[in-house]
């Protein structure tokens, strides 16, 4: 009996051994292969050009169309928070990790600035949507009004989490009070 105590306790022993080497292993292959950077560090600003592993972007964050006419403004209660001059971020340049995509910076810039925004993952919708930045949603002002982003003066078919950015594009990310005018 106590032989058979013996063997179960060694078993039980070898497969906790067992099982904490293989999580021990599965960590340690997950850290080798993540991509570290340190914080703040996609989205920083610079002046300078790009090197290394950078390129330099800018960015704008608007809603110009919005501000020029609040009377499309359907929740009255947030109009405390759009810019009277329609700018939540005015142009400023990134500089960011090759193969960065334009949500990389958006999200970065916003964070940095205190901008507050919402995504969203949408079924049948491949990457990321953003519903909201600064308080200001989609349908706010009607039902085509939303948010969209242009990459140097192009109207992308995909979504921001998927557009990877090169040296130099501009960014403008806007509020639109009807898309299929793309105002």
């Amino acid at each position: 009996m106590q032989d058979e105590l013996l063997k179960k306790t060694k078993r039980r022993r070898y497969k906790f051994i067992t099982a904490t080497a293989i999580t021990a292993v599965f960590v340690i292959a997950a850290f080798l292969t993540m991509r570290i950077m340190a914080p703040n560090q996609a989205g920083k600003k610079s002046e300078g050009s790009s090197k290394g592993g950078e390129i330099s972007v800018t960015l704008e964050i608007n809603c110009k169309s919005l501000s020029k006419d609040m009377s499309r403004l359907k929740n009255r209660d947030i109009k405390a928070y759009i810019p009277k001059d329609g700018y939540f971020l005015k142009k400023a340049k990134y500089k960011v990790e090759k193969e960065s995509t334009v949500y990389d910076v958006f999200k970065s810039a916003c964070r940095e600035k205190k901008i507050p925004f919402i995504k969203e993952q949408k079924t049948g919708y491949s990457g990321v949507y953003v519903s909201s930045v600064g308080h200001l949603a989609e349908f706010d002002a009607g039902r085509n009004s939303g948010w969209m982003y242009s990459v140097n003066g192009e109207i992308p078919n995909l979504s921001a989490s998927e557009y990877k950015l090169k040296n130099g594009d501009r960014i403008i990310w806007y509020y639109v009070v009807n898309y299929k005018s793309r105002m």
